[in-house]
């Protein structure tokens, strides 16, 4: 009697999470790059206390902790700083290359061909960079909010966990229990994208080297922050192998690559990426899916990187409030 009363008792708590759910969703809609900043400074942090948390646990040494955590930020620093602008500059001499290469070799009907794709490819190329003017000061905007949120995350952290109570009326210790297991789950979750990530930038690095594919690393490290925003980051990776195998191999470079590209999306597609994820989640990878669409469709980047928390959201809430009150109702009616 005492669990029906208190089940009852919940109905505002589940309206202020709702309400607080679609507030968030509304944000991410109005403000995409605030929130995919607060989101992506969220991935980092977990990404950047996992070594640690290994060795703590296998270890039990803090100062090892401390030097992997350490060693894990100036990884990170020397992909943006290095990393990136080489794949940049890379990418803008064969391009050039390319463009202005005579294939002489190939049959008369092909030239027309490569010319055409060529051109398309350019237009592509100059479409996206006018996108990216358009919305650099955004990008900037997102990037000083992304830093200022990860320096300043753990403080955020000891600040609003002490007064989430005072967000909710019937049973705060019961949603404050609920919230601390969502952001648990989406730890795990995240933890899940980095072992499948490492696991694929690993086999695509050693794919690149053996294809003698220039920047082979740099594109592996591309490749693994990349596995953090679906789709986008598999897109955003290939590109520039798929420039640097059709200047080095040509045609044929690009076959290789579609070849080695495939082998691993299937490879994690099918064997270890939903192994890890789903007894991580223990959700069904056709909700993934689906969500992942709906979300990237409805709000783009940022759809992307709060389609799966979003789904853990929903888990969550079904398992915790909406259940219990389904049973209650159908133990009051026998």
């Amino acid at each position: 009697m005492v669990q029906r009363v208190s089940e009852r008792k919940c109905f505002r708590d589940i309206f202020l999470l709702i309400f607080y759910f679609l507030f968030f969703l509304f944000l991410a809609r109005a403000v995409p790059f605030v929130i995919g900043a607060i989101v992506v400074a969220f991935y980092l942090s977990v990404l950047l206390e996992v070594p640690r948390e290994i060795i703590v646990k296998r270890t039990k040494i803090k100062v090892l902790a401390t030097v992997a955590y350490v060693l894990t930020v100036i990884l990170l620093i020397y992909a943006s700083l290095s990393v990136f602008p080489n794949i940049v500059r890379r990418i803008i001499d064969t391009f050039k290359i390319v463009q202005s290469t005579k294939l002489h070799s190939l049959p008369d009907w092909v030239l027309p061909l490569i010319d055409e794709l060529k051109n398309n490819v350019s237009d592509f190329v100059m479409k996206v960079l006018g996108a990216v003017a358009n919305i650099l000061p955004a990008i900037v905007t997102m990037v000083t909010l992304l830093i200022a949120t990860l320096i300043g995350l753990e403080s955020i952290k000891a600040y609003v966990r002490p007064r989430i109570h005072k967000l909710f009326l019937d049973d705060p210790e019961r949603v404050e229990r609920f919230i601390l297991s969502f952001f648990h789950d989406i730890k795990r979750f995240v933890r899940g994208m980095i072992l499948v990530s490492a696991i694929s930038a690993s086999i695509t690095t050693v794919g690149l080297i053996l294809l003698k594919i220039p920047s082979a690393i740099s594109l592996g490290i591309l490749t693994f922050l990349g596995g953090f925003f679906p789709i986008v980051g598999i897109i955003v990776s290939s590109i520039p192998m798929y420039i640097f195998a059709l200047a080095e191999k040509g045609l044929a470079g690009l076959l290789w690559i579609t070849v080695l590209l495939v082998g691993v999306n299937q490879l994690e597609s099918w064997t270890y990426g939903p192994k890890i994820q789903s007894s991580n989640l223990r959700i069904h990878w056709f909700a993934l899916v689906v969500s992942l669409i709906i979300f990237a469709s409805l709000m783009n980047f940022v759809g992307v990187l709060i389609a799966f928390p979003t789904v853990i959201f929903l888990r969550n809430l079904w398992k915790e409030y909406i259940l219990p009150l389904q049973r209650t109702g159908a133990g009051e009616e026998k």
